[in-house]
C-alpha cells in the first residue's frame, strides 16, 4: 500500500507515516511499477537478501576458509525462520544484511570508504533503529569520520527535507478513509500483547514509545561501550542482534520477519567463536527460531477467528506468547553474556 501511495505522488512522513527508512517506500514503489505488482517487491528484497547472504560467506570464507562458509550458508537456510519468512516475504530487515556485510568489508583498508553510504543507508534506507548498533562505531572516530558521515546524510536526506517530509517516523498512520490498518493492531510475539488480551488495556505507539526508546539508548551506550574493547567486526554483528531483540521485546509492532534478521548475525558469531554455539546454545537458538517462525501464523489462521479470551485455545496460545517473550529475552541476555565474555578476555589481553 506505501508503494501504491508512493506510486500516486505522495511522500513517506509527509502524506503518510512510516517507520520504514524514507526511500524504502521508493524502493517498493520502483519494484511495483517494474514488476507490476507486490510479488515484485518480495523479489527484488529477496535478491538483495541473496546478495548480502553471498557476501557474508565470502567474508567468513576469507577469515575461517571455506568449510566455515559452507556451514554458515546451510545453516542460514535451513532454519525455520529464515525458510518461512524471509525465503517468502519481502520484509526490509533483508536489506540489513546487505547493509552490515558492507559495513564488515569497510574495515579493510581497500573498502574503507565504503562505511559512510553503507551507514547513511541503514538509516535512509532500513529504519532509524540501525543507528544504535551503526552509531557506536562513529563515537570513537576522528572528527574527520562524523563530518564526512553527516555531510553524507544531510545530502541524501535532502530530497525528503524539499518534500516537507519528517524524514522520520515512529509508526504507522495516515489521516483519512485510506489506512494500511497496521497503526491500530498489537502483534503476537510481545508482552504488549498478552497485556492487552488479558487485561483490555489498550496499548498505542504513545504508550510504547517511551521504552523504545529507552531501552534503545541504552543498548546504543553500551555497544558504545562495548566497542572500546570488542573488535568492530563484532559490533556490528552483536549490535545488529541485539538492537533487533530490543525492538521487539519492547515494541507493539512486531513480526518474524523482524526477528530473522539476526539469524545471519549470531550464525556469523558462532563461526568466529565456537562457544556460542554449545549443546544448550544450539537448543536455544533452534527452539527461538521455531516457535517464533510458528508464533504469528497460528494466530491469524486459528486463534484470531477464536475471539473469545477464555476459550481453551486463547489460553494455550497465550502460553505460546509468554514462551516466545522468554526465548527472545533468553537470545538477549546470552548475547549480552557473550559480549561480556569478549570485553573480559580483550581486556586480560591489554593486562
Amino acid at each position: 500500500m506505501h508503494a501504491n501511495w508512493v506510486l500516486r505522488g505522495e511522500v513517506p512522513n509527509a502524506d503518510f507515516s512510516t517507520p520504514y527508512g524514507f526511500y524504502f517506500s521508493y524502493l517498493t514503489a520502483f519494484l511495483v511499477a517494474l514488476f507490476g505488482g507486490a510479488a515484485g517487491i518480495v523479489f527484488g528484497i529477496q535478491c538483495l537478501e541473496l546478495a548480502g547472504t553471498y557476501l557474508l560467506g565470502r567474508y567468513v570464507s576469507l577469515e575461517r576458509g571455506d568449510e566455515v562458509a559452507s556451514k554458515l550458508l546451510l545453516l542460514y537456510f535451513s532454519n525455520p525462520l529464515i525458510i518461512s519468512w524471509f525465503m517468502f516475504d519481502g520484509q526490509e530487515e533483508a536489506i540489513i544484511l546487505l547493509l552490515l556485510v558492507f559495513m564488515m568489508y569497510s574495515l579493510q583498508r581497500w573498502w574503507g570508504g565504503i562505511k559512510y553510504p553503507s551507514s547513511v543507508l541503514m538509516l535512509l534506507l532500513v529504519k532509524p533503529t540501525t543507528l544504535f548498533f551503526v552509531g557506536p562505531y562513529f563515537v570513537g572516530q576522528k572528527i574527520r569520520t562524523w563530518l564526512i558521515f553527516l555531510g553524507l546524510f544531510l545530502i541524501l536526506a535532502s530530497p525528503a527535507l524539499y518534500l516537507h517530509s519528517t524524514v522520520f517516523g515512529l509508526d504507522f498512520s495516515r489521516g483519512g478513509v485510506e489506512s494500511d490498518g497496521l497503526s491500530d493492531k498489537v502483534f503476537p510475539g510481545n508482552f504488549w500483547f498478552i497485556i492487552q488480551h488479558l487485561t483490555g488495556f489498550d496499548v498505542g505507539v504513545s504508550i510504547a514509545a517511551p521504552l523504545i526508546v529507552g531501552s534503545l539508548l541504552g543498548v546504543g551506550a553500551y555497544l558504545a561501550i562495548a566497542a572500546q574493547r570488542v573488535p568492530v567486526r563484532e559490533v556490528f554483528l552483536l549490535g545488529a542482534a541485539v538492537v533487533t531483540l530490543v525492538y521487539q521485546l519492547t515494541s507493539p509492532y512486531t513480526t518474524p520477519g523482524f526477528l530473522a534478521a539476526i539469524v545471519a548475525p549470531v550464525l556469523a558469531l558462532g563461526c568466529f567463536h565456537r562457544e556460542l554455539f554449545g549443546k544448550w546454545d544450539r537448543v536455544l537458538f533452534l527452539s527461538w527460531a521455531f516457535f517464533v517462525a510458528v508464533d504469528m501464523p497460528i494466530y491469524y489462521r486459528i486463534i484470531e477467528e477464536i475471539g473469545d479470551a477464555q476459550m481453551p485455545q486463547f489460553i494455550l496460545f497465550i502460553a505460546l506468547e509468554v514462551l516466545v517473550v522468554l526465548l527472545n529475552l533468553a537470545m538477549l541476555i546470552r548475547l549480552v553474556r557473550h559480549c561480556q565474555h569478549q570485553r573480559t578476555e580483550a581486556q586480560r589481553a591489554v593486562s
